[in-house]
C-alpha cells in the first residue's frame, strides 16, 4: 500500500473513534480552483503525486470511513450546511 494513503488511513481511523465524519463530495475540478496554493498548503503527498492522483486514491477511503456524505455538486454553501444539519439531526 501507497505510504501516504496508509498515513492517511491512520489518521482517519484515530479521527473516527470520537468524531462523525462527514465527507463533502465535490468534483476534482471545483477542488483544483480552490487549490490555487497547493504547493504551501501543506497536502501530504503532493510533493510526489499530482492532486489528481491523490484525490483518486483518498477518495475511496473517504467514502468508506464517512458517517455522512454530501453531494456538494452545484449546492449553495447553504444548502450545503442544512444538509449536514438535517442529517446530523
Amino acid at each position: 500500500m501507497n505510504p501516504y494513503i496508509l498515513l492517511v488511513k491512520q489518521a482517519i481511523e484515530n479521527y473516527i473513534k470520537e468524531k462523525k465524519i462527514i465527507f463533502l463530495n465535490r468534483p476534482l475540478r471545483i477542488i483544483e480552483k480552490w487549490l490555487t496554493d497547493a504547493k504551501t498548503r501543506g497536502i501530504v503527498g503532493l510533493k510526489l503525486k499530482p492532486i489528481k492522483e491523490l484525490y483518486k486514491e483518498r477518495l475511496l477511503l473517504y467514502k468508506k470511513y464517512a458517517d455522512i456524505t454530501i453531494n456538494c455538486f452545484r449546492k449553495s454553501n447553504r444548502e450545503i450546511i442544512q444538509e449536514i444539519i438535517k442529517k446530523l439531526k
